[in-house]
């Protein structure tokens, strides 16, 4: 039974630490923000596992406090920080019936990812005293405009040649324009990225606490993180299209970001695959820092580069785990 705890533990004190470390991460989320957003949900969701559910307390009581403290000091708008709690149970449930590590992450992206989005919207609508779509925009736009004056200035003056009036510029204002304009074209990757990371997280905390407290160990499904065949040949596809395709248009700018998005889940299982690697030959030391020097010098491309071996790494490995009726 996943609900069954190791002899060296007991109910009690398990449901009390689980409880305690919800409320503190729960608080830390409602009032600080969104980067303690893993750290509140992965409790919870091995509360919602452990906890038994004929004798449901803990799990019912406990994320309900730091919402309703967050909805009376913020008011009513505060009630989206609940949103942790669905983050919770769509990991309990992916774990309870038996779903994949890479399909709770998916879910887990994609619900934190529209929620932010929401969350987004709301705070800008607010700012704005108006929740019409051209009020939001336009209040985003001019904090767009001033960001981006304020950021070409600093680094216009940070890479002057010298401190002096005349001295020449290394990046003029025009190019840092250019710079800045191009990334927020991949602003719902970031938020992609963002979420998928808050998710990888979450979902590691909570496979360290099922380890920690799990009599019967962890599920199989939630052993390993990896996407099938088809998100990876998506992957392939989409990557070839942004090297032809350019960056103003609607389809253009929606199949950029999601090869970005697509990216960083595969150079994450790349990277994983270089230091299972490394830790087998015993170098690990020495490859992580030429890996992260390759990463220093080459950026993105490194990041690709790892990518595509995720995506190699992917495919090989689905393959020999398919049933031979299969095949």
């Amino acid at each position: 039974m996943i609900r069954e705890l190791k002899s060296s533990h007991t109910y009690l004190k398990v449901m009390l630490l689980l409880s305690v470390l919800t409320l503190i991460f729960g608080f830390c989320f409602c009032f600080l923000g969104e980067l303690f957003l893993p750290f509140a949900i992965a409790p919870l969701a091995a509360l919602f596992i452990f906890e038994n559910p004929k004798k449901r307390i803990f799990s019912y009581i406990v994320p309900i406090i730091p919402v309703i403290t967050s909805i009376l000091a913020f008011g009513i708008f505060a009630a989206i920080t609940a949103q942790f709690v669905i983050y919770a149970l769509i990991i309990a449930l992916c774990y309870r019936y038996s779903k994949t590590k890479a399909n709770a992450s998916t879910y887990l992206t994609f619900s934190i990812a529209v929620i932010l989005i929401l969350s987004l919207y709301i705070s800008g609508a607010m700012q704005a005293g108006s929740f019409s779509l051209e009020s939001v925009t336009d209040y985003y736009s001019d904090v767009y405009t001033d960001f981006k004056g304020r950021l070409v200035d600093f680094i216009v003056n940070y890479t002057t040649a010298s401190g002096e009036e005349n001295a020449e510029k290394i990046i003029s204002a025009d190019v840092a324009g250019e710079y800045i304009d191009a990334a927020s074209r991949l602003a719902v990757a970031f938020i992609g990225i963002f979420a998928f990371i808050s998710a990888g997280i979450a979902i590691k905390f909570f496979a360290f606490l099922i380890l920690r407290y799990s009599k019967n160990g962890i599920l199989k499904s939630f052993a390993h993180f990896l996407p099938t065949n088809a998100v990876a040949y998506t992957y392939i596809v989409l990557s070839v299209l942004t090297a032809v395709i350019g960056n103003t248009e609607i389809l253009d700018l929606s199949i950029l970001n999601v090869c970005q998005i697509l990216m960083i889940p595969f150079a994450y299982i790349g990277f994983q695959y270089i230091l299972a690697v490394a830790k087998i030959s015993g170098r690990k030391s020495t490859v992580l820092t030429f890996l992260f020097a390759g990463i220093l010098a080459l950026n993105i491309l490194a990041i690709q580069l790892l990518s595509y071996l995720g995506v190699w790494i992917t495919i090989g490995t689905n393959k020999s785990f398919k049933p031979v009726d299969e095949e």
